[in-house]
C-alpha cells in the first residue's frame, strides 16, 4: 500500500516518465526481436502499484504481459496468453466495470 499513496503525489508528467521507462525495462527482455507494445497503464496488482505492459512479438500469437514494480522498476512477471485467455480477460474486466 505504500506505493499506491506515493503514486498520489506525483504529476500527470511525472508518471508519464516513469511509464515511458517501466515501458524500456520491461522491453529489455525482447532484445531485437520484433514487438509492440499494444497497451500500458499503472494499475494496482495484489496490493501493489504496477505497470502493465501487453506486448506482441512477430511471430508469436497472443500477447506477453509483462509487470513492471512501479516503486523499484523490477520487472516482477511476464506471462503469455493465448488469444482465447486475452478474450476471457477482456470479458472478465468488462463484467467487472459494470459491476462498478
Amino acid at each position: 500500500m505504500k506505493h499506491l499513496l506515493a503514486a498520489a503525489d506525483l504529476s500527470a508528467d511525472e508518471i508519464r516518465f516513469i511509464l515511458d521507462a517501466a515501458k524500456k525495462i520491461a522491453l529489455s527482455h525482447y532484445g531485437k526481436t520484433k514487438h509492440v507494445v499494444s497497451d500500458g497503464e499503472l494499475e494496482a496488482e495484489n496490493g501493489c502499484l504496477v505497470y502493465s505492459f501487453d506486448v506482441r512479438v512477430t511471430g508469436k500469437s497472443g500477447i506477453d504481459e509483462v509487470l513492471v514494480d512501479a516503486g523499484n522498476g523490477k520487472v516482477l512477471e511476464r506471462n503469455h496468453e493465448t488469444p482465447k485467455q486475452e478474450a476471457a480477460e477482456a470479458a472478465a474486466d468488462k463484467a467487472a466495470q459494470i459491476k462498478h
